[in-house]
C-alpha cells in the first residue's frame, strides 16, 4: 500500500484551500496555483456547492 507523505498531503491541502477560497463569492474563478504559480481555475456547482479545480501548468486538480 502506498502511503501519502505529509509533504504531499500538505500540497494537496494548499491547492484545495486556494481553490475553495477563490470561489467563495463566485461560481468560477482564476487563481494562482500555490504549488507552481501557474494559472489555475476553479468552479463551484450552484446546486450543491461542490468545487472542481485544475492548474494549467502543473496539472494539479481535484473534483469534490
Amino acid at each position: 500500500m502506498n502511503d501519502i507523505l505529509p509533504e504531499e498531503l500538505q500540497k494537496m491541502l494548499d491547492f484545495f484551500n486556494a481553490a475553495t477560497e477563490a470561489v467563495e463569492t463566485e461560481l468560477t474563478a482564476e487563481f494562482a496555483c500555490p504549488l507552481c504559480g501557474g494559472k489555475a481555475y476553479a468552479s463551484k456547482a450552484s446546486t450543491n456547492g461542490h468545487v472542481h479545480a485544475y492548474c494549467s501548468k502543473c496539472d494539479a486538480n481535484f473534483m469534490e
